[in-house]
């Protein structure tokens, strides 16, 4: 009797069982929970960017308040002179005004030349070991001089010796017969530093190149109708006070010294930029609807705050040291679509004409009873320091995606090693099923092929 192949314990069929694939499809299931972690790590990798770039705006603009709130910046002055007679500069205890300095004399290096010049460079001045003595500043010098020294090797001694307050040098003065001549020079200007009795030996083979009297090497400054002599044509900060003057020439100058007011208006100027650009990117980067649609990265964070309360500030009212209430549209800035713009005339007129109220308007003041009165400067940097200062919005902010972060990142560590474990333990379980199955594949064959003998039968 012939028996049916296709209904004995279902073996008759062929089995077709991919675990590879069934194994894979089974992780990545598995994986689900990490990939959904993972999209809130980007997430938050994007606001912490976000407010990275928020930030940095805050320093920046921090720069310039931190500048205009301080009462030191309306002292600083700037100065203007009239021609190349002089340069100067001024600290802040200089007064504002014009000032009329003539340069009647330059400070001069004390020098001397020898008497006699010399056919070549090469010809020896010396026959025996002596020595070089002067006198500088009242101290007496000597340089020893071996014998055969010729003026090449004279300048070499001379200017080798780490004691010498001179310098020496070969001068060519264009003679036919005898051009060359030892040119001795002090290191320094002015009559405290003359050189004086020149020798080489016993010898004087060299004469006084400037004369000694009426103090000729002193630079002479006369002002307010004082002569002043100083040993020097640079650095001199002792004759207008707060003023330091560089004398180049013989001449008259006029010196004009004013508050840096140019300096001051482009701080205000910078300031008022970058709170613009800290306005708009905050608005940009919390913005409930973007051009897409969606929200952007810091919808609903607290730092959109950050506009309203610089504004609150910036469009206050502040009284200033002489009793009047002001604000900053006296100084032109005003707003518009909710910036800042400058009328830089106003401001540089205001800046001319009510210095003062400007410098209260920013640093502020103490006023008649001793009270300190903050300035829209000082509290716009106040603010901006608070906002990344520990518990401030934008650090608290920060603080708080961090924490996220740290919290993800733990969970996807904790995650992946359960699945991995429970990866090998089903990777396992299946190499097992995948071998029971081959036998039983194997035990299918040999039934099917006593079947087909038995029905041949």
């Amino acid at each position: 009797m012939a028996l049916d192949t296709t209904s004995l314990l279902g073996l008759s069929t062929n089995y077709d069982f991919n675990f590879a694939e069934m194994l894979a499809a089974t992780k990545t299931q598995m994986e689900v929970p990490i990939t959904e972690l993972g999209t809130k790590k980007t997430t938050i990798t994007t606001k912490q960017s976000e407010l990275n770039t928020i930030e940095s705006l805050v320093i920046s603009a921090r720069s310039y308040t931190r500048t205009l709130s301080s009462s030191s910046t309306y002292l600083e002055k700037s100065v203007s002179v009239s021609n190349s007679v002089l340069s100067a500069s001024a600290t802040s205890t200089a007064e504002a005004g014009y000032y009329s300095v003539e340069v009647t004399q330059l400070a001069q290096k004390s020098s001397w030349l020898t008497s006699s010049g010399y056919a070549s460079k090469d010809t020896a001045i010396t026959t025996s070991e002596k020595a070089l003595t002067y006198t500088i500043g009242g101290v007496s010098k000597s340089i020893t001089i071996a014998a055969g020294s010729t003026l090449e090797s004279l300048v070499s001694t001379i200017n080798a010796n780490e004691d010498s307050k001179v310098t020496a040098s070969i001068i060519n003065t264009g003679d036919s017969s005898s051009p060359y001549k030892l040119s001795i020079v002090a290191k320094t200007a002015g009559e405290e530093n003359r050189i004086s009795d020149l020798k080489l030996g016993t010898e004087t083979i060299f004469a006084d190149q400037i004369a000694s009297d009426n103090n000729i090497l002193n630079a002479k400054v006369k002002y307010n109708g004082v002569e002043y002599q100083r040993q020097t044509n640079s650095s001199i900060d002792d004759i207008i006070l707060g003023v330091t003057l560089n004398l180049s020439e013989k001449g008259t100058s006029a010196i004009t010294i004013s508050q840096n007011t140019s300096s001051i208006k482009e701080n205000i100027t910078n300031m008022i930029n970058s709170l613009n650009t800290l306005i708009t990117t905050v608005k940009e980067k919390t913005a409930a609807k973007t051009d897409s649609g969606e929200p952007a990265a810091l919808a609903f964070s607290s730092v959109n705050n950050i506009p309203y309360l610089i504004n609150s500030i910036l469009q206050s009212n502040i009284s200033t040291s002489d009793g009047t209430v002001t604000n900053l549209s006296d100084l032109g800035i005003t707003m518009s679509d909710g910036l800042y713009t400058i009328d830089s005339s106003t401001l540089t007129e205001a800046l001319s004409s009510s210095f003062t109220k400007v410098s209260n308007i920013f640093s502020g003041y103490t006023d008649s009873s001793s009270n300190s009165v903050d300035g829209i400067g000082t509290k716009i940097h106040d603010l901006l320091m608070n906002f990344t200062d520990t518990g401030g919005i934008v650090n608290s902010e920060k603080a708080k995606y961090s924490t996220n972060l740290e919290f993800i990142n733990e969970e996807i560590e904790k995650k992946t090693e359960t699945i991995n474990n429970k990866y090998e333990i089903l990777k396992n379980e299946y190499i097992q099923a995948d071998i029971a199955i081959a036998k039983l594949s194997s035990q299918e064959d040999y039934i099917k092929q006593m079947i087909e003998s038995e029905n041949n039968d």
